[in-house]
């Protein structure tokens, strides 16, 4: 079983990495055609950011059901006093539920609001935020598997400068998580309030509304 959990670690990951560089890179060409600038990129990004934006949100629903599968794995690969015994094991598990978390709202967001959220900064920020976030706690996550297992990561340098030990508990306290959740609750709902007033939901698109029967590159509106 650890050997699936591996396999399952790995395709998550591979997905999450997908799905982060598809919505951060239409994130960044949207920028381009917001700003029509550089023009030498203007035409690249107008041709380009649909498709990255397909594969984003593609990835990143795949990722999320590897995610949710990777935990089950794990949990059975792992004895249940190992699991709760080790502050490493502790912070892993800290570490998945929220990337879980922070991934499967992304994904919320772009099938709530669908292509529409690109052309409100507001909702795109919020959605390439959170994958950015999610992909560090991806990242994080691995690392600590990685001690869990062989005692070392190749982030441990970044540990080591950021004055980081992963065996110590990263249990927030009880006011510290509250701060947190009411700071994203107040971004998330304001967000939400602009995409709703935006009329996001009501955007539709030339494929989306069946008018065209062969294959468009699905360009997002400027």
């Amino acid at each position: 079983m650890s050997s699936l959990h591996t396999m399952t670690a790995e395709l998550h990951t591979g997905f999450l990495v997908l799905a982060f560089i598809g919505i951060g890179g239409t994130f960044l060409l949207q920028i381009v055609c917001w700003l029509e600038r550089p023009k030498f990129l203007l035409n690249f990004a107008r041709k380009t950011r649909g498709y990255l934006e397909a594969a984003g949100i593609v990835a990143a629903l795949l990722g999320v059901v590897a995610l949710l599968l990777s935990a089950i794995t794990g949990s059975i690969a792992w004895s249940t006093d190992m699991l709760l015994g080790s502050p490493e094991a502790m912070n892993k598990i800290v570490m998945t539920a929220a990337a879980t978390t922070i991934w499967a709202g992304a994904v919320f967001i772009r099938l709530r609001f669908g292509r529409g959220l690109w052309t409100c900064p507001a909702m795109a920020g919020l959605y390439a935020g959170l994958s950015l976030i999610g992909i560090v706690l991806i990242g994080i996550t691995g690392s600590m598997g990685a001690h869990i297992t062989t005692g070392e990561s190749l982030l441990d340098f970044l540990w080591d400068l950021l004055g980081f030990d992963p065996s110590q508990s990263m249990m927030a306290s009880d006011q510290t998580a509250i701060i947190i959740v009411v700071i994203s609750a107040i971004i998330i709902v304001g967000c939400s309030l602009i995409a709703i007033r935006s009329g996001l939901s009501k955007q539709s698109f030339r494929c989306e509304t069946g008018t065209c029967s062969y294959w468009d590159e699905p360009r997002i509106r400027d």
